[in-house]
């Protein structure tokens, strides 16, 4: 799967799930405590500190069995904006470092490892997840989602 989420330029699902919940999270970090949503959050604090299941504690399991995984849910206390950007980030890496992995490991994927990409300005980059040029030239055959992508304009003849 790491060769097609790398040539799509997508992260796979779970990835993106935990993303999306940790941007939850800054927002409910970021509620003041007599919102009823920061509650429930203490509440699942509070669960999860007495090793019950919770929401946090589902999240914390959830960002650890990622796969290439280094990181982890700090405590509550230690959770702020801040913290949780850093944790995004790390997630994102992670993922990143894993996919990379994959293809350098995988014998048969060598040839797109270090593979060279065009850019916009005209020089080359060899990024890990990118929608590569060549999935945009099979017209037809190309999903509908990625024909309409800005920038790219498809031509009927």
């Amino acid at each position: 799967m790491s060769p097609l989420y790398a040539g799509l330029g997508l992260l796979p699902v779970r990835v993106r799930r935990v993303e999306l919940a940790l941007c939850y999270l800054i927002y409910l970090v970021q509620l003041s405590s007599h919102d009823l949503a920061c509650t429930a959050l203490q509440a699942s604090s509070a669960l999860r500190e007495h090793n019950k299941p919770s929401w946090l504690s589902n999240l914390d399991w959830v960002i650890r069995d990622l796969p290439g995984s280094t990181s982890h849910l700090p405590p509550l206390a230690d959770l702020s904006t801040e913290s949780i950007t850093s944790l995004l980030k790390s997630v994102r890496a992670d993922c990143l470092h894993h996919l990379h992995n994959d293809i350098v490991l995988f014998h048969r994927l060598r040839l797109l490892d270090n593979r060279l990409e065009p850019s916009a300005d005209g020089s080359t980059s060899s990024p890990i997840i990118h929608l590569h040029h060549y999935h945009l030239v099979c017209g037809s055959l190309t999903p509908m989602t990625f024909r309409a992508l800005p920038g790219f304009i498809h031509q009927f003849y």
